[in-house]
């Protein structure tokens, strides 16, 4: 492949992943009141061991700047679906929790995206070529356990 399919194909990449953030983002606002970004943020910690995760982890999966995620853990916090606590070996630690309004305003917030997922591209796609964008994102992303918030 040249590089100026290659090329292409990287706009295309991007531009997919934004229509997707975009569309998913206005239906959680729309529906459930809520950003891609504090759906995204409670997804992780709803996925994480104890459903907490530090401060500098969820930045990281967020691919947030340390001030971006601390602005977004205040917003999670005054809507009561994340407590902050510290870390109880190392009090410099701020560790995000996620609260049982927190674990109800994930799954408000999952249906809603499962639903974008169905219409956006389950509909579109075959199963074997979900099958294989799974793969590719994994290889570009790294893998991470998720378990399962739908009940």
């Amino acid at each position: 492949m040249k590089d100026r399919d290659r090329d292409l194909v990287w706009v295309d990449l991007q531009k997919a992943a934004a229509f997707l953030d975009s569309e998913l983002s206005m239906r959680l606002t729309e529906r459930v009141g809520m950003s891609s970004s504090e759906f995204q943020a409670l997804w992780y910690l709803a996925n994480s061991i104890d459903r907490s995760l530090t401060m500098s982890e969820a930045a990281a999966r967020l691919s947030m700047s340390p001030s971006g995620m601390t602005r977004l853990a205040d917003r999670l916090v005054r809507r009561g679906w994340v407590a902050r606590r510290a870390d109880a070996a190392n009090r410099r630690i701020a560790i995000i929790a996620l609260t049982d309004d927190g674990v109800a305003a994930t799954r408000q917030g999952y249906h809603v995206a499962r639903e974008a997922r169905r219409e956006l591209v389950d509909a579109r796609l075959t199963e074997e070529e979900v099958s294989t964008l799974g793969e590719i994102a994994g290889k570009l992303l790294g893998r991470i356990d998720i378990t399962d918030v739908s009940s």
